[in-house]
């Protein structure tokens, strides 16, 4: 599979949807995207085209080491980012400052899950590392090697039609996981009293601040203090498919936000 031919077909579907996405090679050049909060909130976003999800083999979640990136590689490392709490058996994908609440949602077992953050250092042409983007975000449902990968339908909605895929749009550079009943009901002003307030324990200085990009925290408003986790998502705003990995008996193992960082020329 081309990983590049589905980031040029998901982009000119965003371009569609929401008028605004930037090439890779756009956002490379502009360095890390800055994360910025925002108020307007999609209604759903619907399958956007592609052509197929990535093979066992393909799929560089959780790995170390050597990936491609194109014609040229990059070498992945693997950081525990903690767990996820989720208490309704419903977890909820989305760009935490733009859509929160609003995202894409799947069942899951009820308990505390690891989330695995999968960074991609990407060399320079003399060897030296440039620049860090994070490849891939997981939510580990079991620890065991996937036996099949497909994308993911979202709850209440119809599996996509061939060549299309449901995934997150990203307006704000970030994208990760919650209890999905945590943000079901946000507060109004949640924007303004919890991600950007101007105090340094805001969402957007704590994650700005630390050095993978990340945030591991309890939604104030969630009634049983569940947490969210969430990223910079690879080379900024986008759209990104969640992939469902599973077991040869097709128990579901984890769910990965792919960033798009890792793919093979055509």
């Amino acid at each position: 599979m081309s990983r590049r031919r589905y980031l040029r077909a998901s982009c000119g579907a965003l371009i569609l949807l929401a008028g605004a996405c930037r090439s890779n090679a756009e956002n490379a050049a502009s360095g890390p995207s800055t994360p910025h909060s925002a108020t307007t909130k999609p209604t759903g976003t619907p399958p956007a085209e592609d052509d197929g999800p990535p093979t066992v083999e393909e799929f560089y979640g959780l790995r170390t080491g050597p990936a491609p990136m194109g014609a040229g590689q990059c070498t992945l490392s693997v950081h525990d980012l903690g767990t996820l709490t989720v208490h309704s058996g419903r977890v909820e994908a989305s760009d935490p400052f733009v859509n929160l609440g609003y995202g894409l949602v799947a069942a899951v077992p009820i308990g505390q899950h690891p989330v695995l953050l999968t960074a991609a250092d990407i060399p320079n042409s003399d060897g030296t590392t440039s620049q860090s983007r994070n490849a891939y975000l997981s939510l580990v449902l079991a620890d065991e090697p996937p036996d099949a990968i497909e994308y993911l339908t979202p709850e209440g909605k119809p599996p996509a039609p061939p060549g299309q895929l449901y995934g997150v749009s990203v307006d704000a550079g970030l994208a990760g996981f919650v209890d999905a009943a945590a943000v079901a009901d946000l507060p109004a002003d949640f924007s303004t009293k919890v991600v950007e307030t101007g105090r340094p324990d805001d969402w957007i200085t704590r994650v700005g601040a630390s050095q993978l990009g990340y945030l591991n925290t309890v939604v104030p408003s969630a009634p049983g203090q569940e947490n969210i986790i969430f990223c910079a998502s690879g080379w900024g705003d986008g759209f990104y498919p969640v992939l469902v990995t599973r077991a040869a008996d097709h128990r579901i193992t984890g769910l990965h936000l792919d960033f798009g960082v890792v793919y093979t020329e055509p």
